[in-house]
This record gives C-alpha cells, structure tokens and sequence, in this order.
C-alpha cells in the first residue's frame, strides 16, 4: 500500500523527462534562425537590389517571390508581407499567383494574424485548384494543414496534410516526410498513438532516403516514445538504441543522455531494475561529465531513486532523494523543489515515519499554493498539492484520524475536479473556436466566390460595351455608304442632265439643218417651173413659125414631158427622203425627252427612298437609345435584387451551416461508437442542410451488466422543421435515460410519446408531427452472447443471426401527432444473438428512395442487399447499399433524409 502511493505520486509530479531537452531544442533552434538570419541577409541585400534594378516584370516578380522566401526565414515578416505583395499585385501565371498568396499567409502565420492568413492560403488553394499543377494543390493544402495546426483546429490540419500527401509523387520524399510527420504529431495530439505510429514510420523511411539526420532524429524519438505509451516495449528499444548508436557516432551528448534515461524507463517498464538502473546510471554520470543543468540532474536522480525503491535499497534511494533535493534548491525553482519534497514524503512513508513524511508534504504544500492562482504555473502547482493532498489523505487514514483525511480527500478531489473541468473547457472552447473557425472560412470562401463572381460580370460587361462600340462603328459605317449613295445619285443626275441637254442641242442643229435642205430644194422647185415657163412660150413662137414641124416637135414636146415627170419624180422623191430624216431625228429627239424624264423620275424616287431611309435610321437610333436607356435601369434593378438576395442567401445559408454543426455535435461521434462496438457503419444523407432523420447512443450507468441503448428516429418533415423536431427528441431521450434511469425501450418511447404531445401541445388533432424511433438495448449475456430488447414506433429492425436476415416488426403508431387511444403503449420483443451479428436500424428515407420514373426502392431490395451481404464487412456492406441506392435513383431528387445504422454486437 505504501509503495503504491509512492508511484502514484512518482506519476503524478513526473518532473524530470522533457523539460531540460524541451529548452535546449529550443535553443538550438533559436541558434539556428539567427545563423540563417545572419547568413542570408547579405543574398537579401543583393536580392533587393536586383529588383530596384530590372525592369522585366516577370523576373521582378520571381525576385520578389525569392526575397519574400528568405524574409521569412530571417523573421522579417513584415517586409515579406510588403514584397509578396508586390509580386501578387504584378502576377501573371497561376504558378506566381500561388506562390504569392502562400507567402502572405505563412507571413501572417508567424505574425498570429491566423485570420488574414486563412484568407490568403484560401485564395492560394482556389486558385491551384483551377489548374492542373498537382504541386500548388499539395502546396496549398500543405499551408492550410499547418495553419490550421497552429490554429489547434486538428481535424482540419488532418485534412487538408492528408490530401496533400495523396497529391505528392512518388519521388517527391522531402514533401512526403515533411507531410507525414506532421501528420503524425497531429495523431499524437489528438491522442491517436497507433495511426501517430503509423505516420511516423512512413515520415522515417522517407527521410532515411533523403540522409536527413534531424528529421530521422525526431521520428525515432517520437517512435520511441509513442511506443513505449502504448505497450510497445521491443519496438521502443529498438528506437531507443537506434538513437543511442547514432548519438554515439555523432557525438550527440544532449540525445544521448536523453536515450539512456528513456531506455532506464523502458526496462523499469520490463520490471528489469538492474538494467533500468544502469542506464539512469549512464545518463547521471554523462550529464556531470557534460555539465548538465541542476534541474535535470533532478530528474535523473529521482529516476535512480525510484529504482532503488524497487529494488529494496531504501538507503540508497533516500540517499539520491536529498542529493535531488540539494540540487533543486541550487535551482531556486520553487514548484521543482516542491516536487522533490513530494517524492522525499512517499518515501518516508514507506519507511512507516509519518511525522517526517507529514513535514515534507507539508513544505511542499506551503511551496505549491502560490503559484495555484498563476496561469503560467498552475498545472504544475495543481500536480504538486493533489500529490502532497493525496499523500497526507493516506498519513491521516493510517493514522485513523478520518476527519483530516477526508479534508485533504476533499481538497485532493477538488483539484482534480478543477483539472477535469478545465480539460472540459478547453475542449468546449476548441469546439467554439472551430465552429467560428468554419463560419469564418466559409465566409470568405463565398467572398471569394462573389469577387470571381463580379470580377466576370465586369468582363461580361465589357465585352458587352466592345460590342456597342463596334455596333455604333458598323452602323456609323453603313451611313456613311448610304451618304456616299447619295453623293453617287446626285452625281449621275448631274451626268444624266447634261446628256439631255446634249441630245436637245443635238436635236436642234439636226432641226436646223432639215429646215435649210427644204428651203434649198423649194427654190430649186421654182427655179424649174420658171424654166418650164419660158420653154412653154418657146413652143408657142415655134408653132407658128413651124406648123410642118408640129409631130417632131410634138415628139419632142412628149419626150420634154416625159423629162419633167422623171425630175418631177425624183424632187417628190428627195422632198420624201428629207421628210423621213426630218421624222426620225424628232422621234430620236422625242426617245431622248422620254428616257430624261423616265430617268429623272427614277432618281427622284431613289431620293424618296434614301430620304425614307435616314429617316427610318434615325428614328432607329432613338429607339435603341430609349430601348437601352430602359435596359441598364432594369438591370441596376436586377443588380440591387440580386445583392439583396444574394446577401439573404448567405445569411440564411450561414445559419443552416451553424445549425448544422450544433446538430452534428449532439450526434455520437465516431470514437464514442467505436469505443463500444467493434464494427459499424452509418449511412446519413440529409436532404437539406440540416436533418430531421438523427441516430442517438447511450451507456447506462450504475448497472453491473453492459447495457447499451442506441436508436434511429425519423422526425416529421426534413430541412430546418426536421431539425426542430429532432432537437427535441435527443433532449426528451437524454432526459429520460440520463436523468429517469427509464431504460425498458418501451417506456423509453411511451414517455417520449407523451412529453412530444406535451412540448408540441397536440391537445386536437391538428397538429400530426411526430417521430418514427427504432428503438434497442444491448445487455451483454457474458458467454459471447448479447440480449437485444427491441421496441419500434412505426419502424422494424432487421438482424442476423446463424448467416441469415431477420426481422422484429414495430408497431404500427408513431410518436406524437394524433392519439385516436386513451393511452398509447408500445410492445418490445427480445433476442438473443451471437457475437458477431449485426443489427440495422433505418429511417424510410431509403427505401422511399425514388427513381427518374418515380419509383421507390423499396424494402425487398434493401432487404435483398443485406441478405447478399451477410457475410461481408460492415464497411463493404455500407459501400454495396450506397453503389445500389445511387445506381437506382440516377439523376433523381433526394425525396427525404437518409439515415441507416449497422451494429456489429
């Protein structure tokens, strides 16, 4: 008994494993930032100068980039701010833009502002998205896994390092190590030993090929730790001694001292005491040689002094207690000290000296309390007084003075009380954090979103007014041509009157010239008939002079006849001809006057209809102006709706996602059900944001068998009303289990019937919502056998047992809404199953499942895939009825949430 309490108290104050190697890694690494200050600041010189003197935008930007880098590095965060701000505002290529955004987010990183550095990083990622360069996407998911374990938002650091680490090729093993032991101190943080391990190893073979000393370092340290932990004890050896070869070759004295001690706890863990004390033996003597710190000569000593305890040298253990104590005094150190009088008080207990061991926990009680109250020092004070409270309990009770012990029982569980309670606000707090964490994310994702948004309207838009300006061009254009047109047609009118006026002065001289023939052939006329004349009074004289002559002359006369008819003929003959020239140059004139004014004619009517036309283009003009006028004030219209609606949106869809993380905290999370079943699965599907479809888990207290109580409960309706409802129903369920002690399924869903109708005020029977709850207890028998007590409301449960599916049907009545009854009462059945079976508990929401045609799935063939699966995993079951469900309903609309639970009992 008393040695137990004096290990209880060795865990307790646990003074003496990390602390000295914790601030000499720090030191090293502050050693190591000046150095590369120091060595990179002349290359940050010449890099500065280089950009104030090229004037090649591309390459300035990759300087900036370059120098933003090594202001990083150096902790010159703010000029890395300034200079990668510069790169990002002159970045052209994707590859720049990235890279940018990344800097200013890991500046803002060191500088705490986690915010701004969200944004940035966010900006990063969705930009490497876009593009096909897998390296940015594993680079920027990289960033935001780092930022967001800075940030204590663990699950989303594991998020974002898994992805990046699926993104890294197969090559890339500086990416692969650094990713995975990242990932791996994430695990640990979260207490997740075994995947820590896992990652740790892949970190370590990675950085084995890349001969990387430091980083095979850490991880054999963390291996052998991690194993040690959990149980691993080989393994940590194995680590260990790796360490303690690799130290010895490099003359690593800090590690090495810190091997040999961790290999003296692993064999004190073996319950080898010799070994385990030659070892603590070896880290004591190496510490003196290296001159360690007083403080860590404490811890080795206490170590030693442990291990004398076991093995039986109380002399000799006390003896290495008060060589601690000498030490820690030198250290001034007060909680350090006080550790020491804790570790002297066991041991004097041990002993049987009560009084000595009361004085020493005493001291170390009026050293501790001060620094209680100190936020910098109270976890480790808390330690020291729940020892020194626990020790004196024991004193008091062995003393059989029980009033006393039972007061510093009651300061000792106040303590731990504290401590538990802090724990929970921590965790409650980082919850709180991560929820705002989300919020803010998904704030500026949707920011984002709407400055790519507006950034294309803005393109559209000018493209929209290019496409104007080239509209007012052409039709600029197309007036002038129809100006040209007209200048065109004036010009040929001009033609066509000068040619009229040609022809007309044509037509005269042609008048003219026919006027003067006729009056030339007129005279000749008279001229013949004045010859004629004085023939004729020739004839006369002749007959009287020549009567003898009277036939000849007669013969003469008719051949003088015969002549004038010939010339007589062809004067009728000319006068004819000039006549018909005379008509066909009138009717050549007459042609000419037609097709002038026939010309004429059509060129006025080409006025009239050019005239029509810039009439018609004007009036055009004006229409469009109006018409465009009306359209940009609808659109400003349509603009404001849309930002009203837009900004209605996000608020509404912020507070869809707040409700929906509040109703995924009230769910069992994974580790709680994996804590209690070996294997499960679930299948949740809401058809909106939030659910009114919820599954609930419960551990009953008090009862010596194993009894656990689950349910899946199917609220009326889905989305935001479903949510309300199911709210509901997990107080209601926590409240009768927790606070009642009612654990029979059947009263569980007979007093949620009546609180639902009571909460909800369903005195009538207008208001029908309710709840459909498959409802069962698991009660271990102990022979690899489980009792199950089912109970339903309007839900069945199927089970297999022997290699087949059964099934216990629930009765027909749902929870709440109308009661046609005096009082409602629900029946249970009971089974007893193997271990192994499986139990399904389901909403209907997916055998309502539809197809395109409006057809649900349907209970036979959920009951068909559970029976073909019967033997397979739950993992490989969850797949086969997610693969049948999308493949039946295609592209139809989800019609109701989607719950399923399998349970391997």
């Amino acid at each position: 008994m008393r040695e137990s309490i004096f290990f209880s108290i060795y865990k307790i104050t646990s003074i003496h494993f990390c602390r000295w190697f914790s601030v000499f890694a720090l030191l090293l690494i502050l050693t190591k930032v000046n150095n590369a200050y120091a060595q990179s600041s002349p290359e940050i010189g010449a890099l500065i100068k280089q950009v104030n003197q090229t004037s090649d935008v591309s390459k300035k930007v990759g300087l900036l980039l370059k120098l933003a880098t090594l202001e990083i590095r150096a902790q010159a965060f703010d000029a890395a701010i300034t200079h990668a701000q510069q790169a990002q505002v002159s970045a052209q290529q994707t590859q720049t833009k990235v890279w940018s955004f990344l800097l200013l987010g890991k500046a803002h990183q060191a500088k705490v502002s986690y915010n701004k550095a969200l944004e940035y990083l966010l900006q990063a990622e969705l930009i490497a998205n876009k593009s096909a360069n897998s390296r940015l996407k594993m680079k920027s998911n990289k960033a935001l896994g780092s930022l967001y374990f800075v940030w204590k938002i663990y699950d989303k650091s594991l998020k974002n390092y898994q992805q990046a680490y699926q993104m890294t090729t197969a090559d890339d093993h500086s990416s692969k190590a650094t990713i995975a032991k990242n990932m791996a101190s994430t695990y640990a943080i979260l207490d997740n030993k075994i995947k820590s391990i896992g990652w740790y190893e892949k970190a370590l073979s990675s950085f084995k090929i890349l001969k990387n000393d430091p980083g095979i370092d850490q991880c054999l340290k963390a291996l052998a730790d991690l194993c040690q932990q959990t149980g691993r004890v080989e393994e940590a050896l194995k680590y260990d001694l790796e360490i303690v070869e690799r130290k010895k070759k490099s003359k690593g004295t800090a590690e090495l001292i810190e091997a040999y001690n961790a290999i003296g706890m692993l064999y004190k863990q073996q319950k080898d005491y010799d070994k385990a004390l030659s070892y603590y033996q070896k880290a004591l003597n190496l510490s003196k040689q290296n001159g360690s710190s007083n403080a860590r000569q404490v811890g080795l000593l206490t170590d030693i002094a442990v291990i004398q305890v076991l093995l039986k040298k109380y002399r000799e253990a006390e003896n290495s207690h008060f060589k601690a104590l000498k030490y820690a005094k030198s250290t001034k150190d007060d909680l350090l000290i006080a550790e020491v009088y804790n570790h002297l008080a066991a041991h004097k207990y041990i002993y049987g000296k009560t009084i000595l061991a009361t004085e020493y926990a005493q001291k170390a009680i009026d050293l501790a309390q001060p620094y209680e109250s100190q936020p910098k020092f109270q976890s480790k004070a808390q330690n020291n007084l729940s020892a020194s409270y626990k020790l004196l309990a024991s004193i008091y009770w062995k003393e059989e003075n029980f009033q006393v012990s039972q007061g510093y029982n009651r300061l000792y569980n106040a303590i731990e009380t504290a401590k538990k309670r802090a724990l929970a606000q921590k965790k409650q707090q980082l919850l709180q954090d991560e929820i705002k964490i989300s919020q803010k994310e998904n704030e500026i994702k949707l920011l984002l979103q709407e400055k790519e948004k507006q950034a294309l309207m803005l393109k559209q838009a000018q493209m929209k007014a290019a496409q104007k300006e080239s509209d007012l061009k052409l039709r600029t254009q197309e007036l002038e041509l129809v100006k040209r047109n007209q200048q065109l047609q004036v010009e040929k009118l001009k033609s066509q009157e000068l040619e009229q006026a040609r022809i007309q002065q044509l037509l005269q001289f042609t008048k003219q010239q026919a006027l003067a023939y006729q009056q030339e052939q007129q005279i000749k006329l008279l001229q013949k008939d004045k010859a004629l004349q004085k023939l004729s009074l020739a004839k006369q004289a002749a007959e009287k002079k020549q009567k003898q002559k009277e036939i000849a002359l007669l013969k003469k006369e008719q051949e003088l006849k015969d002549t004038e008819l010939k010339d007589a003929e062809r004067v009728r003959t000319y006068g004819l001809w000039i006549l018909s020239m005379g008509g066909v140059a009138l009717l050549a004139v007459v042609i000419a006057l037609v097709l002038a004014s026939r010309s004429k004619r059509q060129l006025r009517n080409k006025n009239k209809v050019i005239q029509v036309k810039q009439e018609e283009i004007a009036t055009q003009n004006e229409e469009l102006l109006q018409q465009q006028e009306e359209l940009e004030a609808q659109r400003d219209f349509t603009d404001q709706q849309n930002k009203e609606l837009d900004h209605q949106n996000q608020q509404m869809k912020k507070s869809m996602k707040y409700a929906s993380n509040i109703q995924s905290a009230l769910l069992p999370s994974y580790d709680l059900l994996t804590d209690h079943f070996e294997e499960h699965f679930i299948i949740f599907h809401p058809k909106d944001i939030v659910s009114g479809d919820f599954y609930w888990f419960a551990q009953i207290e008090g009862i010596e068998d194993d009894q656990k109580l689950v349910a899946v409960v199917d609220c009326t309706g889905h989305g935001v009303p479903g949510a309300l409802m199911s709210m509901i129903g997990n107080a209601v369920l926590h409240e009768t289990v927790a606070e009642r002690n009612i654990v029979a399924p059947n009263e569980v869903l007979e007093r949620l019937h009546l609180k639902v109708r009571e909460g909800l005020q369903q005195h009538d029977d207008k208001n029908t919502d309710g709840m459909d709850v498959c409802l069962c207890k698991l009660t271990s028998l102990g022979n690899q056998q489980v009792e199950v007590t089912f109970s339903g409301a309007k839900r069945n449960l199927y089970y297999t047992h022997q290699g087949k599916l059964e099934k216990l049907k629930g009765d027909r009545v749902a929870i709440g809404g109308y009661q046609h009854e005096d009082e409602r009462i629900f029946t249970q059945e009971t089974v007893v199953l193997d271990k192994g079976d499986i139990i399904y508990l389901s909403s209907d929401g997916f055998v309502d499942t539809p197809n395109p045609s409006r057809k649900p799935f349907g209970n036979r063939r959920f009951e068909e895939i559970l029976q073909t699966n019967i033997d397979q995993s739950l993992a490989q079951q969850k797949e086969a009825l997610e693969e049948a469900r999308t493949k039946f309903q295609k592209h139809a609309d989800q019609r109701d949430d989607i719950l399923v639970v399998g349970i391997r009992v």
